[in-house]
């Protein structure tokens, strides 16, 4: 057979990344053990090959979290079928927390405060002694990762923002800020979330958590 694709490449050992990271967390992450999963999965992908497309492991890494966040947003995006925009408030909410609880080690990556502060310093800074502002070069080899990571999350948060915003336009939460009222609620969603990590809370205390919420922004 063939081998695949050079735009395939990319694309399995994401895949590959992705399920140790379900699996065994993100520390389990690493070029080798990647390739040898790719390897056992795709024979007729060299090491070399593989990894052909990635700086190392920390831009591997962000591919994953751009992965779940993409994930994360079709999850939200199923809560537009709820006409209320109070109710589909909650339903962001309660579907945000779900899916932290079903794929925690994913969802630790998303936010991995440390992982993060390490992608900011693939930023170079170069200046040509001149006036002109300092010049930011990212070392990652698919440098555009960063800017969808940073779309998936603004569209996910927005989902939240378009429900408030009905909502006040239809008189039935209060005229204050929409920014404000749309973080009040996925800020609530987010430490849900960040609960089911650690089993927490019960799953049916959730909705009833959120609707309280929803409840006190009401008109």
């Amino acid at each position: 057979m063939a081998p695949p694709k050079t735009s395939q490449l990319l694309e399995t050992i994401v895949h590959a990344a992705t399920a140790i990271v379900e699996e065994r967390g993100r520390r389990e992450v690493t070029l080798r053990s990647v390739a040898e999963r790719v390897t056992a999965d795709v024979r007729r992908i060299s090491h070399t090959a593989a990894f052909a497309h990635v700086s190392g492991q920390l831009e591997l890494l962000t591919h994953v979290a751009a992965g779940g966040w993409a994930r994360l947003l079709v999850d939200l995006e199923q809560a537009a079928a709820v006409e209320a925009p109070t109710d589909r408030l909650v339903e962001l909410g309660v579907r945000y927390r779900r899916f932290a609880a079903a794929h925690p080690n994913l969802f630790r990556v998303m936010y991995d405060e440390e992982m993060w502060a390490r992608v900011g310093e693939t930023a170079l800074t170069a200046s040509d002694g001149g006036e002109s502002p300092p010049v930011r070069r990212s070392t990652f080899k698919q440098p555009q990762i960063l800017t969808r990571v940073r779309e998936h999350r603004d569209q996910a948060f927005g989902l939240f923002a378009l429900a408030v915003d009905q909502g006040i336009r239809e008189g039935v939460l209060r005229d204050a800020s929409v920014m404000l009222m749309a973080r009040n609620v996925a800020a609530l969603a987010h430490g849900l979330a960040m609960e089911a990590l650690d089993e927490r809370l019960p799953e049916g205390e959730v909705r009833p958590i959120l609707q309280m919420a929803v409840d006190g922004l009401m008109a």
